[in-house]
């Protein structure tokens, strides 16, 4: 009895102790570090001795403990040395790589065992997804380009981690990846079976725009660095994106030498992407203008009777073409006016979806009621063949217009006008009904584009702020509508009556009020389910001790220096420090960095999460000074922040 109880006893002690051990494990894998605590925990994960790995200041910091950048250097083959000035630089978030060690871990012990023809650069980065914006902001990534001796040879590699999906952003700004970066990464994806949600085009055009915008792409294009941002979920396997990783390396070691260009079209095969660049796309246009050039010969010169017959066709109906321009055009000013006057408080993604319904249902509605009138004026049956022609012209023109401006449309524009001849080619409806569908597909990748990776504030304000580019979607509208009157005139011909003729066209109409209310509510859906990155809530929070502050001011020969000294009760989430006088320059020099903002202005530069005890010690000119204090804590709430305030004046800020 007594060994039963010895053995029941040693067995709950065993099982007390392993939950014990297991809950402390779960504890510590689940804690949380930041500032140069993190840094601190980073660098001891990744040190090893046979390493170049350095560390680099956020700020000069004085007599603060602060989060600092890790960076580890790989040299080329002794052979490329004095070669190559190539570096291929891969950023990482110091938060977000603690938590995933394992994936750099082995990139780096693979990238040890190879020999490169460039420099391999690995950037452990702090600070570059700051949750509050402030004065006097800093981050690894900035402080990193503005610290190096030379960037001009450098392409940047950007790893997120904690992305909702996996995916590839290219652009922001405006500016776009280069076409090389683009497909390197497309098929790196592809090659490890994890591009189920990559898109099967990829058109450099549709992020020349401004909707598009990522902090941390801006920090390289600004410096002109070619870059390219990958994004993993926090759920992907750590050796899944090793092999990424490992794959998009090699393939810029074969190629490290390309061009930055700005017009290029990707297409997915079956078992790759490939590059469709401006030099090919100039070879295109090429032979595009032989074939039009001659197909203009066949129809003037070989052809005589067609051409007489047509071209008396056309002067009765050529019209039509700036009078179905100027409709449209004017439907899209008016739709927008009507929805700004009734429907003003619509979300973003309201605003911008029932702006575009609004405007191609009224632009809809307003040119059949032009066409049911020209049909029925009509005093001779109007000819199918000429209508023909006049989309041949609208989608020719288009095609002159917009590569004019841009080359990167030339391909969809000259999709556009292969329909076009192929409507003037068969006479038989049906085949103008499927040519009508055909000449909206190709502008499925740009939709597809923009609602899967614009910013939806940065869209609406682009395209619901007054501009001209409703006259440039008026032009690309009109050759879809003149097909729609191409239908409305076969079938008119073989009917009689006004009855007919509005049946059809309200028919149309119908078909197409449904399909655009159903397009609007599922680009709704789309930002709805998409992950909002929202403004920080920020409420002001009262306590005397929060914040303790102390100085001592001294003379050394001619100079007045001043120690701030600033006491935390909690640690904070960020800090700013603004110190102002009525005329001087509040800061004349400081052992912490600093930055000027107006003449009798100045903020110290903090790093996110800093220490709870800071140190300023700087020198200034007069001692009337005015110092302004905040602290961001985080409240229990994710998201929300407690804001503490201090105002101190020193001397007779009234002078």
């Amino acid at each position: 009895m007594k060994r039963a109880k010895v053995i029941l006893t040693f067995l709950f002690f065993l099982i007390i102790s392993t939950l014990f051990i297991y809950g402390q494990s779960i504890t510590a894998y689940n804690q949380s570090f930041n500032g140069q605590e993190l840094s601190n925990k980073v660098y001891s994960k990744f040190y090893q001795k046979e390493l170049d790995i350095r560390t680099q200041n956020l700020v000069t910091a004085g007599e603060n403990s602060l989060p600092y950048n890790i960076i580890i250097n790989f040299e080329p083959a002794e052979k490329s040395r004095s070669l190559s000035s190539k570096q291929l630089l891969l950023v990482f978030d110091q938060e977000q790589i603690y938590n995933k060690p394992e994936f750099l871990i082995n990139v780096i012990n693979y990238v040890k065992a190879q020999k490169y023809d460039f420099r391999l650069t690995i950037l452990l980065s702090y600070g570059d997804y700051p949750h509050i914006t402030k004065r006097g902001m800093v981050n690894g990534s900035s402080v990193y380009l503005n610290n190096s001796t030379s960037n001009e040879n450098t392409t940047a590699l950007i790893f997120d981690l904690d992305s909702p999906a996996n995916n590839i952003l290219t652009s922001s700004s405006s500016t776009a990846s280069p076409s090389f970066l683009v497909k390197t990464a497309y098929n790196s994806f592809l090659k490890n079976k994890i591009d189920s949600l990559l898109p099967y085009y990829y058109i450099s055009q549709q992020n020349n725009f401004k909707f598009f915008k990522d902090r941390q792409l801006d920090y390289f294009f600004s410096q002109e660095i070619p870059a390219i941002k990958i994004g993993f979920t926090k759920a992907s396997h750590f050796s899944q994106n090793f092999l990424f990783c490992v794959e998009f390396i090699n393939q810029y070691n074969k190629n490290p030498d390309f061009l930055w260009d700005q017009h290029f079209i990707i297409v997915k095969t079956v078992n790759h992407y490939i590059n469709i660049t401006e030099h090919k796309i100039v070879q295109l246009i090429i032979l595009l203008f032989f074939l039009i050039i001659l197909f203009i010969f066949f129809l003037a010169f070989v052809n005589t009777s067609l051409k007489n017959n047509t071209w008396k066709k056309i002067q009765q109906i050529w019209i039509s073409v700036p009078i179905v321009f100027v409709l449209i055009s004017f439907s899209f000013f008016f739709a927008r006016l009507l929805l700004s006057l009734f429907f003003p408080l619509l979300s973003p993604a309201q605003k911008v979806s029932y702006l575009y319904a609004s405007q191609i249902i009224t632009a809809i509605f307003s040119t059949s009621i032009y066409f049911i009138f020209k049909i029925n004026i009509s005093r001779e049956k109007l000819n199918e063949k000429s209508i023909d022609f006049l989309i041949v012209f609208s989608a020719a023109l288009n095609l002159f217009i917009f590569s004019f401006f841009d080359i990167s449309f030339f391909p969809l524009m000259s999709l556009i006008l292969t329909i076009s001849i192929v409507i003037l080619i068969f006479k038989f409806r049906y085949i103008h009904i499927v040519a009508l569908l055909l000449l909206i597909i190709p502008f499925v990748p740009y939709i597809r584009g923009i609602t899967q990776n614009a910013q939806i504030d940065l869209l609406q304000e682009y395209y619901c702020k007054p501009n001209f580019i409703w006259l440039e979607e008026s032009l690309v509208l009109t050759t879809i509508i003149l097909t729609y009157f191409r239908i409305l005139i076969s079938f008119k011909n073989k009917l009689t009556g006004y009855k007919e003729t509005i049946i059809s066209t309200a028919s149309g109409f119908v078909i197409a009020l449904f399909l655009l209310i159903l397009s609007a509510h599922s680009f709704n859906s789309t930002y709805k389910k998409r992950k909002v990155i929202s403004q920080p809530l920020i409420k002001e929070a009262y306590r005397n001790d929060f914040i303790k502050t102390s100085w001592t001011d001294k003379k050394v020969f001619n100079d007045h220096i001043r120690s701030l000294n600033i006491e935390l009760a909690e640690n904070v989430k960020d800090i700013e420090v603004t110190l102002s006088t009525n005329k001087e320059s509040p800061v004349l020099y400081a052992d912490n960095d600093f930055e000027v903002i107006k003449a009798n202005q100045a903020v110290f530069v903090i790093p996110e999460n800093p220490p709870s005890n800071l140190i300023f010690t700087y020198g200034f000119e007069s001692e009337n000074c005015i110092i302004d204090i905040l602290a961001y804590k985080e409240a229990s709430t994710p998201g929300e922040y407690l804001l503490y305030s201090q105002k101190i004046e020193i001397g007779n800020t009234d002078e």
